[in-house]
């Protein structure tokens, strides 16, 4: 007991019971303020325990993240809208492009590809990203395709195949660069070399540039096995310094029928083939729920080599054109694309009856209804399909 009394400390027993005599005898509201007092320093003792251990860190960093997320997701919301907005028309086939895709398109020319429709030339490849395809005979009931292109850049397209004299008409319409393997030189009305220097075609000849611009592949023996891939062709163009867009006369184009108004079915029937060659027969059958027009030829399903899918189009336009023989030693043959003739429009699974006119060369190919009003395409790629008058359809 001395020893605690000398340290001015009691026993804790006496201890306790002091504190314990001290308290009861203070005043309510002194209690009350104790009490409190006491409540907020437990609080803050837990606070920092807890700060200690990393909780106060991880808590900050949850809101930072979760704010820098708010942030980014709105930021991205508002940035998909920007790019969702298209309300620019692409003038080669309508359809609606941002403003950005809109320069893009404009910052170049169009581009026309010919291509080979040999049986040994299937698949082609590249033709579902062209916006425009053109169909018609070379020789003896063969077809080539010339496909226009502005706004995709097909992996590879091909087989390219060589010029004929009529192509030439529908390559002026725009302008456009003209890439192909050789083409139709003998002397007379067919000579398609001698026209491109006359006109002033902006010429991407395969015979003049070469690899690597074109390449001969493995896939296919020659001559049905020469490619390219669109974006060479421009890169060359470029090079060449004749890359420039052209204005030109623009179709007039229409969103298309919404699902329940549209077709239920529909297949466009007809051939090429000289003496009932089945191999350019052409089928195009109606998708009502893509509201796309699937192509067939010689009896199987055409498909894109590049994707592997079916070869398609929004709108298939048929017009019906003068054919003869050149007389020429190749068979060549002279195609009559400027005038007017007799047209049908296949569209949303439906028909119209109609003429096409095209004034001059350098003139745009236009379709009419029977009225003569213009026709109004979907929205997307067109296939026009150059028919000698007189051609079966079947519809």
């Amino acid at each position: 007991m001395a020893k605690w009394s000398y340290l001015g400390i009691k026993p804790k027993k006496k201890m306790f019971n002091s504190v314990k005599s001290w308290f009861v005898n203070l005043r309510v509201w002194e209690k009350t303020v104790l009490i409190l007092v006491g409540l907020a320093a437990l609080g803050l003792i837990i606070y920092f325990l807890l700060k200690g251990l990393g909780f106060g860190k991880w808590s900050e960093t949850a809101s930072s993240t979760n704010i820098f997320q708010e942030s980014s997701s709105s930021a991205e919301a508002s940035s998909s809208v920007e790019v969702a907005k298209k309300d620019k028309v692409n003038p080669l086939d309508g359809v609606l492009v941002t403003q950005a895709e809109y320069n893009k398109i404009t910052s170049r020319s169009v581009l026309a590809v010919v291509f080979d429709n040999h049986f040994d030339a299937r698949p082609q490849a590249g033709l579902n990203k062209a916006d425009l395809v053109y169909e018609v005979l070379a020789e003896g009931g063969i077809t080539r395709f010339l496909a226009f292109y502005s706004k995709e850049d097909a992996e590879e397209v091909g087989s390219v195949r060589s010029a004929r004299i009529y192509f030439l008409d529908w390559v002026s319409e725009f302008n456009a660069l003209f890439a192909h393997v050789g083409g139709a030189s003998l002397a007379g009305p067919t000579n398609a070399l001698g026209k491109i220097v006359e006109y002033g075609i902006r010429d991407l000849d395969q015979f003049s540039l070469g690899s690597p611009t074109y390449w001969r592949g493995t896939d296919k023996i020659a001559p049905h096995n020469v490619y390219s891939t669109i974006q060479k062709l421009w890169d060359e163009a470029t090079r060449e310094g004749f890359n420039q867009f052209d204005k030109f006369d623009i179709w007039q184009f229409e969103d298309e029928l919404p699902k329940e108004e549209r077709a239920l079915k529909q297949e466009v029937s007809f051939s090429f083939g000289a003496g009932g060659d089945s191999l350019y027969d052409v089928k195009w059958v109606y998708q009502p729920q893509e509201n796309v027009y699937n192509r067939y030829n010689g009896g199987i399903e055409q498909k894109d080599k590049n994707s592997g899918k079916t070869i398609n189009t929004k709108n298939v336009a048929i017009e019906f054109v003068n054919q003869y023989s050149s007389g020429d030693s190749s068979g060549h043959l002279i195609i009559e694309t400027v005038g007017e003739g007799r047209a049908l429009i296949f569209k949303d699974g439906q028909v119209e009856e109609g003429t096409w006119k095209k004034e001059s060369r350098l003139g745009r190919t236009k379709f009419y209804d029977s009225l003569g009003g213009e026709i109004q395409f979907n929205r997307g790629r067109t296939w026009i399909e150059a028919l000698p008058n007189g051609t079966a359809i079947s519809y």
